[in-house]
């Protein structure tokens, strides 16, 4: 079924998690973009007030706790990153400068370097895909909506890691600050919002069929999706959150992590895609064959594996 703004609408007014977590996200950004302007004090008050009011509303509003205090951290973390000074480009820091060039004056502008800045771009960037994938996950496949949807209780591995890219981020930019340069971490944002709509059209596209989890059987209603953004990419999913991951390194300017991320996520992908592919054939080219057959044999996998 496709998204419309209708549906959208009917789901928000009938769907508690959705509507609970849609405003406890947008209500703590506003709350948290008015606190700004009366100091750090007062935005950290605003963020335990959130927390707490998130809890309590959640708990007797006849929505789970869990879905309100994971969006309502989500839209806090949103704003402190899109608000503060440094975010991507110190615009309190923007200077004019003059450049004499014989006869001709040309007005130019300096932002100065900020690695917190390149932080926040990147802290702005995880916020912003952990929310969006308990918002196409409800929008895109209901009956799968739990608080995992989020997933901020992803896996242990994935904080590991995010925690020593951070850890490279933070020894680089005490030992080696020219490392972190805004044009490549301005590359690295745009790689991350390519693979988040890749990967955010491959849920939508997919529907039902889209899980967290791998399918170890096949439902009534299973059916293998060759339109849309499946036409190009057999795996658009796991394309796109590859391409985020390596974007994140990339804002970050983490040359270790950089290639940390891409060889292990290339090799953890080529190994679920081997389980997914056995399946697929398993489930829709055994059984159906025909335009199935043809589909496996001819649309990229984009990650490949040669097992």
């Amino acid at each position: 079924m496709p998204v419309t703004w209708m549906s959208l609408c009917r789901q928000y007014r009938n769907d508690n998690d959705f509507r609970g977590s849609l405003n406890f996200f947008v209500i703590s950004f506003a709350i948290a973009v008015v606190s700004w302007f009366f100091g750090v004090v007062m935005l950290f008050m605003a963020f335990v007030v959130c927390m707490l009011n998130a809890y309590f509303c959640g708990k007797y509003y006849g929505q789970k706790p869990i879905y309100a205090l994971q969006a309502t951290f989500l839209g806090l973390v949103y704003d402190f990153c899109l608000f503060y000074k440094t975010c991507f480009f110190n615009f309190s820091t923007m200077q004019p400068v003059l450049k004499l060039n014989g006869a001709s004056t040309t007005l130019l502008f300096y932002w100065k370097a900020s690695p917190l800045g390149i932080f926040c771009g990147y802290t702005f960037v995880l916020s912003l895909f952990h929310f969006s994938e308990f918002i196409v996950t409800a929008v895109s496949n209901r009956r799968s909506l739990q608080p995992d949807s989020f997933l901020l209780n992803h896996s242990a591995a994935y904080w590991i890691a995010a925690f020593a890219s951070w850890t490279e981020f933070f020894l680089e930019v005490h030992f080696t600050p020219f490392l972190k340069v805004y044009a490549i971490s301005g590359l690295g944002f745009i790689i991350c919002m390519c693979g988040e709509v890749i990967r955010k059209l491959a849920m939508l596209h997919a529907g039902n069929g889209f899980t967290h989890r791998l399918a170890l059987s096949k439902r009534p209603d299973h059916r293998l999706v060759t339109t849309g953004i499946y036409s190009y990419l057999r795996h658009p999913g796991y394309a796109g959150w590859f391409l985020w991951s390596i974007g994140t390194q990339i804002i970050l300017c983490n040359p270790i992590c950089l290639f940390s991320y891409a060889y292990i996520t290339w090799h953890f992908f080529k190994e679920r895609i081997y389980d997914e592919e056995r399946d697929l054939i398993h489930f829709f080219v055994k059984r159906e064959g025909g335009s199935a057959k043809e589909y496996v044999l001819n649309c990229q996998r984009c990650i490949n594996d040669d097992q």
